[in-house]
């Protein structure tokens, strides 16, 4: 009796470490799966900006072939006479160059330099530069030949005029400054140690 009665506690516990074991193995397969699928998408992320990155270059690489002939088209439009404004071939003209801008549009192409905007090194390259007193930051006066960007690669940088305040206006003014107080503090040192006739009479 005492022993058939202990075969059943065998194996209820024979079950629950075999269900134990059970699932700390299908954790540890969960887990790796985790894993897998996190590296995956890693990889998966990291081939897309690969991929948009030499879809940027080759664009790039485009670009700095056409935009020559996309300034002489430019220039050429802004000379042309009022009295051939509205001639067919003009309009022509203009009209291929809008659909040009168009698909540039489409390509994520950005055109940008324009008067008044802030100047930024990264993105200007600044051919003269002229101060202005009333100036609190630099920006763009005038533009040269305009800059060229797809995404965040830049194709060609803006060539621009600048106006700002005087790079040097601060420092010369903090120079007169201080050499005003040092010949100031001369002239006291100076009193101090000749004293005038009335100091002395006085004394």
């Amino acid at each position: 009796m005492a022993e058939s009665d202990r075969r059943p506690g065998r194996e209820d516990a024979s079950g629950v470490a075999s269900s134990d074991r059970a699932d700390v193995g299908i954790d540890d397969v969960l887990d790796e799966l985790r894993r897998e699928r996190a590296d995956f998408l890693n990889y998966k992320r990291r081939v897309e900006r690969e991929r948009a990155g030499e879809r940027e270059a080759s664009q790039g690489d485009l670009l700095r072939y056409l935009l020559p002939f996309l300034d002489e088209l430019d220039r050429a439009l802004g000379l042309i006479p009022r009295d051939l404004e509205n001639h067919p071939w003009v309009q022509g003209v203009a009209l291929s160059r809008g659909r040009l801008s168009s698909a540039f549009d489409e390509l994520g192409v950005e055109r940008f330099g324009a008067e008044g905007e802030p100047f930024d090194p990264a993105r200007h390259e600044a051919l003269f530069f002229d101060t202005d007193p009333v100036a609190s930051d630099q920006r763009v006066a005038s533009v040269v030949r305009p800059g060229y960007r797809v995404g965040n690669r830049l194709v060609r940088p803006a060539q621009v005029g600048v106006v700002g305040p005087d790079p040097h206006g601060a420092s010369q003014q903090a120079t007169t400054d201080g050499a005003d107080e040092r010949r100031d503090t001369a002239a006291r040192q100076g009193q101090a140690a000749h004293p005038t006739r009335e100091t002395q009479a006085g004394g």
